[in-house]
């Protein structure tokens, strides 16, 4: 088959010819699509605020009100400054910072594939479905963004580092003097400001292996129908408060905040690149895409970590 055949059927299919401009830079309509499909292949990142930047620095503006604010005016008077209430602002920086994914697609994947009309779609999704995984997994085990010795985990700093960084230093709790899983959740929440505690929203992130441990040690003095949920693998909250377990999170590290608190940026300029190699019977793909991470508000994080390493 002609590689020039090969692409074009390729191309045919969910992103097609017609959907890219000069250098390889998806239309917007279908940059935004393929945002969405890497949104949607994740439970994580449909609950936390994904942003869709056109720039590759900015910020956010987070505006909020203080606390005990109602006044009692006499009609006919007019509220004095000190009872005016302005919301305050707080200017969140992002800088989105480029990612590349490469593949190769052989020829005898196409050949194989040449009866199946979800093929190219197929593909897409399956694109999306990397990017999805790779960059919650970047979410939590990214430390810095220098990418030095071609390190994966220094291409962005993900929540887990930047709570490590930004939180206060009383929300900052050293898992090494915990001896179970239960007594470092206990530990986080007296870490907690109380106003920030939200039964049903605010919520544990932690390793699933950590999960499963504390599954366990409730599970040793549980009641029946307690020992039975806890069997069935359906510890949902600790205290009211929900349970999220990660596998991507490292253990014994816990991250307690409400999911919108986590925000991750994607910049709606995608590049995807395709070159046939006909000296190598296949087809390379380029993916090109920037993104970054962060918190809305540092001080409604608790970051629980052995603080020995």
């Amino acid at each position: 088959m002609d590689p020039r055949e090969i692409l074009f059927k390729i191309a045919k299919g969910a992103i097609a010819p017609t959907d890219l401009s000069v250098g390889g830079v998806l239309e917007p309509e279908i940059a935004q699509r393929f945002i969405d499909l890497v949104v949607d292949k994740s439970k994580f990142l449909k609950r936390i605020a994904v942003k869709r930047t056109s720039k590759i620095t900015g910020y956010f503006k987070n505006l909020d009100l203080a606390d005990e604010v109602l006044v009692r005016v006499a009609q006919g008077t007019d509220p004095s400054d000190d009872q005016r209430t302005e919301p305050s602002r707080t200017d969140i920086a992002y800088t989105n910072l480029a990612l590349q994914l490469f593949y190769q697609l052989l020829f005898d994947a196409i050949d194989d594939n040449q009866g199946n009309p979800n093929f190219e779609s197929d593909l897409e999704s399956m694109f999306a479905k990397k990017f999805s995984n790779e960059l919650v997994r970047l979410g939590f085990l990214g430390v810095a963004e220098d990418y030095a010795g071609d390190a994966w985990n220094r291409l962005n700093k993900g929540w887990l580092q930047i709570a490590k960084e930004q939180t206060p230093l009383g929300q900052r709790v050293n898992t090494s003097g915990a001896a179970t899983v239960k007594e470092m959740l206990d530990d986080v929440l007296a870490a907690m400001p109380a106003q920030y505690k939200v039964q049903g929203q605010t919520t544990f992130l932690l390793n699933i292996t950590d999960w499963e441990g504390l599954t366990d040690e409730i599970g040793t003095a549980a009641s029946a129908v307690l020992g039975q949920i806890l069997l069935d693998g359906k510890l949902p909250t600790y205290k009211g408060y929900p349970l999220l377990p990660m596998e991507q999170q490292p253990e014994a590290t816990v991250l307690f905040s409400a999911l919108a608190n986590y925000w991750m940026t994607m910049l709606t300029e995608i590049k995807r690149f395709r070159e046939v190699r006909g000296t190598k019977r296949c087809i390379d793909y380029t993916f090109d895409l920037s993104n970054d991470y962060g918190l809305a508000n540092p001080q409604a994080v608790v970051v629980a970590w052995d603080q020995g390493y």
